[in-house]
């Protein structure tokens, strides 16, 4: 596993700490290069070309192509590394302005094109009038019988 750290500054690095798996046989030279030293085959920093492993960091290197890369196989675990660039190669943050920004331009509705016609308003959303209050009806009147018809008994002689 690995990946590769880009956009270093071109400045001299600062090792902190620098622990990893190291070579095994420093004798043999695994890559054939001809070279035993530079081997690191199984957890190494490579920073312009060179492999760096065991307790040999890259200080004082300049990554020229601004790009540092870790490799491990993961098996043996080291302490681990910590490298870093001087905090003055860092760039600057632009200064603040000397004078507030004026505010953007108030957003205003952009008229119609020409073609487009305006869509009828939609229906009032306005609640509708409250009902007449209803009071009780009067009560029907009573019920009471009708006067008895007059009696049609014979008038007297």
């Amino acid at each position: 596993e690995g990946c590769t750290i880009y956009g270093l500054p071109p400045v001299g690095l600062d090792v902190i700490a620098f622990d990893v798996e190291g070579d095994p046989y420093p004798y043999y030279d695994y890559d054939g290069d001809g070279d035993f030293r530079n081997d690191c085959p199984y957890d190494n920093l490579v920073v312009n070309g060179v492999k760096y492993c065991g307790t040999s960091g890259p200080a004082g290197v300049v990554p020229s192509d601004g790009t540092m890369t870790w490799v491990s196989d993961e098996f043996v675990t080291e302490s681990g590394w910590k490298v870093c660039w001087p905090p003055s190669a860092l760039p600057s943050p632009p200064p603040p302005s000397a004078s507030p920004s004026p505010p953007p331009p108030s957003a205003s509705p952009s008229p119609l094109p020409p073609s487009a016609s305006p869509s009828p308003p939609p229906p009032s959303a306005s609640p509708s009038p409250p009902p007449a209050s209803v009071s009780p009806s009067p009560p029907p009147p009573s019920a009471s019988p009708s006067p008895p018809p007059p009696s049609a008994s014979p008038s007297p002689p």
